[in-house]
């Protein structure tokens, strides 16, 4: 009996034992092992690695870190730690390392603190206190920008006191009769559908457009402008297009739709270009201004074309018994008749005057001196000089673009002036019997055709010629035949388009395709991006 009691003590000695293990266990368990934002820890930990998605909020954070005892780093990963949570983070666990990614929340926006720029474009700002704190969390901070929305003087002079070496950008509204636009407006409406404008605004209007420094465009059709007052307007503002009615000669002018004005055969004196030149100060978008046959000659109107840079001033300039207009792009003798008295160099001086030419016939004249063509015309495509009286090639060594050049029947003896006319397609030196040196014609990699016909050329240079352009047709020595046959003109696509160009004025595709050609095969490589876009 002694021993079944001694047994029934061991008994519960060890059952009491084992449940007080399990129980410590279970506490154990309970109490030192948790699942913290999806991993499983335990309170003794030391180092804690997250990827910063999983964490949901700062305060299940800081309750979450408060179990472990014994933390010493926390590598928060990627979660956003806005930096008002920093201090009490830090306060409360002042023993651990923490690891993060530190942003700042303003008027919505999420901001690394490194940032160097913060727009308040959209939404403007709430209370500038609270701004001045956040901004003083952003130590590269270099510029804020507010766009349109409102701030005051005393707030831009404040943040800007406290904080010097940042740039704040504000765009400004202002009040111009009646109608408010940020500084930054380009377009300002001001029709008279939409305001009167009295007397005492216009003061306001003339001066407060000073503050839109990137107007480019005011609409003032209706309002009731003297003509000096739009002068007026012109001239303090030349780079804005202003929208109005302009009344010239009977003549009323929509402003905002003129791109031409023609004054043709109504008497001008040269006291009416000072109202001329206001005109075109008026109308922003005029592009051209023709006066033809209004009774000015052209050495008054050539000064006066230079007092309009912007506008294109056209006219009619007489050279023999032929005329042209000052912007044809292309001319010929041969439109009127070959029977006129020849045409001398005095006489074709007055082709300076139009710089637009790009096609120019003067054959079978007596012209000798050809500067002028140097000098005023080098964007020429096509020159036809035939039978004419020129030893002198040198002008035409500054129209780099010539494409078709016809010199035939003249008294050439030296052609070196050709050597850097690289765009060169169609050249007719034929009958110029002393010239016999062609190496200036080797450096033209769109050569097509070469009349030499009646010359001093060797049958060495021919065939040099022929090996330099093997694709090229070179016309040789045919004593008695014209310097035009075997092709030169009949069964041309060029010479057939030259023809109807001469009489309708336009540069055909049969010559401009040579001007990409020429691009492309980098012949222009000097000349500029929009030069290149349009090569014509």
């Amino acid at each position: 009996m002694k021993g079944l009691r001694k047994f029934f003590a061991i008994f519960l000695i060890i059952t009491g034992f084992t449940v007080l293990l399990a129980e410590g266990a279970y506490y154990y368990l309970v109490n030192t092992r948790f699942e913290f934002f999806g991993h499983p820890c335990d309170i003794y930990m030391e180092n804690l690695l997250f990827e910063g998605s999983e964490i949901t909020d700062v305060e299940s954070l800081e309750k979450g870190l408060a179990k472990f005892g014994n933390l010493r780093s926390v590598n928060l990963g990627s979660y956003r730690l806005y930096v008002e949570d920093i201090p009490t983070l830090q306060s409360l666990f002042p023993n651990v390392a923490f690891t993060y990614d530190t942003w700042i929340n303003i008027e919505g926006e999420d901001y690394p603190i490194d940032t160097d720029k913060v727009s308040l474009t959209d939404h403007g700002y709430t209370n500038i206190e609270t701004l001045i704190t956040k901004l003083s969390y952003l130590p590269s901070l270099k510029e804020v920008s507010f766009g349109e929305n409102h701030i005051t003087a005393a707030d831009k002079t404040r943040l800007k006191q406290l904080f010097p070496a940042v740039d704040f950008i504000v765009v400004e509204l202002y009040d111009i009769c009646g109608q408010v636009y940020p500084a930054d407006a380009t377009s300002i409406d001001l029709k008279r559908s939409r305001i009167i404008i009295s007397n005492p605004m216009k003061d306001e209007l003339f001066d407060n457009l000073s503050l839109f420094p990137d107007l480019e465009n005011v609409d003032l059709h209706g309002q009731d402008l003297s003509w000096e007052e739009r002068v007026d307007l012109a001239h303090r503002y030349p780079k804005v297009n202003f929208g109005w009615e302009v009344e010239y000669k009977d003549v009323v002018y929509d402003s905002s739709e003129t791109i031409e004005i023609d004054l043709s055969r109504k008497w001008l004196s040269e006291s009416d270009l000072a109202v001329l030149k206001e005109l075109t100060e008026q109308i922003k978008g005029l592009q051209k201004l023709i006066v033809c046959d209004c009774g000015l000659d052209n050495e008054t109107l050539g000064e006066f074309r230079k007092e309009i840079p912007t506008v294109n001033l056209v006219w009619r300039i007489r050279m023999g018994k032929w005329s042209l207009r000052t912007d044809q792009v292309t001319f010929s003798v041969l439109i009127y008749t070959y029977n006129y008295e020849r045409l001398r160099s005095k006489d074709i001086q007055v082709l300076k005057y139009c710089t637009d030419l790009r096609c120019l016939d003067l054959g079978h004249q007596s012209i000798v001196d050809i500067s002028v063509i140097g000098d005023y015309l080098p964007e020429l495509r096509l020159l036809i000089m035939a039978d004419n009286w020129i030893n002198d090639l040198t002008p035409l060594a500054k129209c780099k673009h010539l494409h078709y050049l016809e010199l035939f029947v003249n008294n050439l003896t030296d052609i070196s002036p050709l050597a850097n006319l690289h765009e060169l397609v169609d050249v007719n030196i034929s009958y110029n019997r002393r010239l016999s040196d062609i190496t200036p014609l080797l450096n033209s990699p769109m050569m097509e055709r070469i009349w030499l016909e009646s010359t001093s050329v060797s049958s060495e240079d021919f065939d040099l010629l022929e090996a330099t352009y093997p694709n090229a047709k070179v016309v040789r020595v045919v004593r008695g035949r014209p310097s035009v046959d075997q092709g030169w003109r009949d069964g041309s696509a060029r010479y057939a388009q030259m023809m109807d160009m001469w009489f309708n004025n336009y540069y055909g595709d049969e010559f401009y395709k040579y001007d990409y050609l020429a691009i492309e095969l980098g012949l222009r490589d000097d000349e500029s991006e929009e030069a290149r876009n349009h090569p014509f």
